[in-house]
């Protein structure tokens, strides 16, 4: 079995490397906490006469957060797409792996690669100090929405180009939890059918002593779940 999985390990990574484009969504979350780390400050010393950037430095180490597990979603979405065309799913379920093998292990793969990003990426920012303790939750949850991306890609595409074409669109569900940071009434909950929303709030509640950190947590990680659930098996029928 750790044979197989490290087999499929090393060839997604000759995949990835294979595609200048994979490789550059691989490298995209450190090109962007780099990037932010440098650039943001200037720009808030910059704009500081007219206008206080700093006040949403953490909707924007949020919206770090929402890019790696999106972009690691996406590099997976791809490669199961791949897969799916050389009917390598097909070759897979006959082996000791076995079907829910593989899908094991295309769940956890993003999952912990979007995991450690997030534990590296949101300090290597730089813009506010964030405690390992609260930000291990977050990191979990937004973890888990790597494969919901990349089940999603896979699920509702026909093939890479459509795949493609469904990313780009993916951006769309990170304007409600970016809306409900500017909303001060309970209608920003509204903003939780898009589960981009509960890692991004869980962040922003960290040292809140309403207590909302664990509800965002809690509900969060049941709503992924959930989403997980349906995707799998939305996935599964796709490839009968």
């Amino acid at each position: 079995m750790m044979k197989k999985i490290l087999i499929l390990t090393m060839n997604d990574l000759k995949n990835i490397i294979r595609e200048p484009m994979l490789i550059f969504i691989l490298v995209g979350p450190l090109l962007l906490s780099f990037g932010m780390h440098w650039f943001l400050p200037a720009v808030s010393a910059y704009a500081a006469p007219y206008f206080d950037l700093s006040r949403y430095y953490s909707l924007i180490v949020a919206f770090i957060l929402l890019m790696t597990s999106m972009l690691m979603g996406m590099i997976t979405g791809f490669l199961l797409l791949d897969e799916r065309d050389d009917q390598v799913y097909m070759t897979l379920i006959v082996t000791p792996l076995g079907t829910e093998g593989y899908m094991m292990y295309r769940i956890a793969f993003p999952v912990i690669i979007s995991f450690l990003y997030a534990l590296i990426t949101l300090p290597l920012v730089g813009l506010m100090k964030i405690s390992f303790a609260p930000l291990l939750p977050i990191a979990i949850m937004s973890g888990l929405e790597a494969p919901i991306i990349a089940l999603f890609l896979a699920g509702f595409a026909a093939n890479k180009v459509e795949g493609l074409a469904l990313s780009k669109g993916l951006g769309l569900f990170m304007i409600p939890p970016i809306a409900a940071y500017f909303i001060q009434s309970n209608w920003r909950l509204l903003a939780g059918v898009s589960p981009f929303y509960w890692p991004v709030h869980a962040f922003l509640a960290i040292g809140n002593s309403s207590g909302t950190y664990w509800i965002h947590i809690l509900v969060g990680i049941f709503v992924h779940g959930w989403l997980l659930y349906g995707l799998v098996h939305l996935f599964k029928k796709r490839m009968r």
